[in-house]
Order: C-alpha cells, then sequence, then structure tokens
C-alpha cells in the first residue's frame, strides 16, 4: 500500500492569486488531504498498530516521533502543524481512548546527529511512528534507521524525489517533489508564457541542486542556464538574470530573502518563479519589496480553510506551507 501512496503526486496548477503584493500559484489539492496519503485512514494507521519497535511506551499514551530542526522558521511551522493534528486527534477519542503524544527531536548540527537522534525516537522513546525531515539529506539519513526498524516515517517537506526511489514500504512523503513542481513550472515558463530568456538561480545546497537538476530534466533542451548562488552573490549570475524574461530561484525561503534584499535584485522587471520551499514568511515578506512580481506553487487558495482557521486560533497567525503538510502528514499517522 505504501508504494501505490508513492503513486499519488497531486496535480499542479499554477493560476495564481493576489496575497500582499505578491502573485502566487496554486497547487490543486483535494481538501485537507493534501497528498492523497489520507486515503481511507489506513495508508499508515495499519502499519502501527504492532507498536514500537524499541522501548515499550507508557501504556496510557501513543508516541509519535517529530525530527525537525530546532531552530527557523520551517522547523516552527512544521512543529505547529503536527501538534495541531495531534490536538485534533487527542480530542476525538486519541488511538482507542489512549492519547497521542508527541516526542520531539532536533536533527539540526552535525551530519551525524541526524541518525542519533532518529535511533533514540525508534529505540529509546518508543515511538510508533516518526514525521519528520526538513530537508532531502537529512530525509536519507532518518530512512537508514527507519528501514532497519520498519517503522512508519513521513517526510512533509523534503521534496527530494530519490527519497521514495528506495521503495521502503513503510516511508512517505507529503509534499509533491521536485519533478512535480519542476513539470508545473515548465509549463508555465515555456508552454504557457512561451518565455526564452529564463535564467536559473539555485541554492548552494543539497535541496537546491537537486531542485535545479529536476527542473534542468523537465525543460530538456529548453533548460536555461543555470547558476549557484552562494554567500555573497555572484555578480554575472545576478547580471543574467536581469537581462532575463524570468528568473527560477531553487533553493529555500532564508535563501531567497537574501536575494531579495539586494538592490540589483529588486531593481529586476523580469517575473521571479519557484517552488514550495520558497514559501516562507521570509521570502514572502523579502519579496514585497520587489519591483518584479513572483510565482510560486502554493496550496490551492481554500482547499484547506478549515485548517487555516484551527490554526489561527491556536497561534494567533496564519500558516506557512510547511505547517500544511506538516499537518496533513501526521494526520495520516
Amino acid at each position: 500500500m505504501g508504494a501505490a501512496c508513492r503513486r499519488l503526486p497531486p496535480a499542479l496548477r499554477l493560476a495564481g492569486l493576489r496575497l500582499a503584493g505578491l502573485r502566487l500559484a496554486g497547487l490543486r489539492l483535494a481538501g485537507l488531504c493534501l497528498a492523497g496519503l489520507c486515503l481511507a485512514g489506513l495508508c499508515l494507521a495499519g502499519l502501527c498498530l504492532a507498536g514500537p519497535a524499541g522501548a515499550a511506551p507508557p501504556a496510557d499514551s501513543v508516541r509519535i516521533g517529530l525530527l525537525v530542526p530546532g531552530s527557523g522558521a520551517e522547523a516552527r511551522a512544521l512543529r505547529e502543524g503536527a501538534a495541531l493534528a495531534v490536538a485534533e486527534a487527542n480530542r476525538a477519542g486519541g488511538f482507542r481512548g489512549r492519547p497521542f503524544r508527541l516526542v520531539m527531536r532536533s536533527d539540526e548540527g552535525a551530519w551525524e546527529s541526524g541518525p542519533q537522534q532518529a535511533s533514540r525516537l525508534v529505540w529509546d522513546d518508543g515511538v510508533w511512528g516518526v514525521l519528520g525531515s526538513a530537508e532531502g539529506r537529512s530525509a536519507h539519513i532518518a530512512e537508514q534507521v527507519i528501514t532497519r526498524a520498519r517503522m512508519p516515517f513521513v517526510t512533509p517537506w523534503a521534496s527530494d524525489p530519490t527519497t521514495t526511489q528506495a521503495n521502503i514500504s513503510w516511508f512517505f512523503r507529503c509534499v509533491p517533489d521536485d519533478r512535480a513542481q519542476a513539470e508545473a513550472l515548465v509549463r508555465e515558463l515555456y508552454d504557457r508564457r512561451g518565455l526564452a530568456r529564463v535564467v536559473a538561480l539555485y541554492e548552494d545546497s543539497y535541496d537546491g541542486r537537486m531542485a535545479w537538476s529536476a527542473f534542468r530534466k523537465a525543460a530538456g533542451a529548453r533548460a536555461p542556464v543555470g547558476y549557484v548562488v552562494g554567500p555573497g552573490a555572484g555578480a554575472a549570475a545576478l547580471a543574467a538574470a536581469g537581462r532575463a524574461e524570468a528568473v527560477v530561484l531553487f533553493g529555500h525561503a532564508p535563501f531567497g530573502a537574501a536575494l531579495a534584499a539586494l538592490p540589483a535584485v529588486q531593481a529586476w522587471r523580469a517575473p521571479v518563479f519557484g517552488g514550495l520551499a520558497l514559501r516562507g514568511g521570509a521570502f514572502l515578506q523579502a519579496a514585497a519589496r520587489l519591483a518584479a512580481p513572483v510565482v510560486l506553487a502554493a496550496p490551492e487558495p481554500g482547499a484547506a480553510s478549515a485548517f487555516e482557521a484551527a490554526y489561527r486560533r491556536a497561534y494567533g497567525r496564519p500558516p506557512e506551507t510547511a505547517a500544511y503538510y506538516a499537518y496533513d502528514g501526521m494526520r495520516a499517522l
């Protein structure tokens, strides 16, 4: 059943709406089931019934692991989205009368911290399933632990398509992968708008390189020139982007925010495109200073209005995109 779930990519649509001066694009979603993982409520729950792989949890609770970085806006959104889903499940009676309890560990820091923290969740904390990994590399590391433990794992935010190519039946991804997002961007840029002079700027990170690679493959012979952008941003890359008909960014929100703070970028006139990873508060706020319109993949407006209302009541602010997928992933678990 796990393989069937992974073959259910949500349709992407770049239709757009106006919000805070930005032109945002939409992902066509069906209700609150953002990636098809919640079908019939059976996709993951059946794998959890045997209980934890390690230490037995207290008899009065069912522990669910949350493995995300300890700091940053994305990590906060993932924690809050997951916590909201747990609170709702507990109000509905929990699991056979037993409440769910979140056990959180951070995979932030040196690369070896990821498997250590994942192992502690599984073998020491006695969790029944794990939600986690905010980026592709950490998802791969956690996957090694989960594979041995045969424990359900849902990554709500790592869009690297190779995380599910190992065909581990208990490893799932909520967010549309880089290939699906790349195909939507290619359709919008080349098929719908007929643009020719496109420039790509990608973050010097694992996720940035993977997203750029997926876009380059999807574009084929039409693939633009791509520039890796690190601290200080190369003058050649910014100059090329300034002459383009469109600029595509690949990276997380802090990367986009750092670019948007540069005077040269604020003077761009060509539209700026990007994927879901850019839909964080850091970039959305910084992008308000851009002269150019911004077009990003995003959840369909109104598709998760009940979740948005509940999130506002709980936290006093609108949810970032990562929170949508953490919420859905935790509901699946």
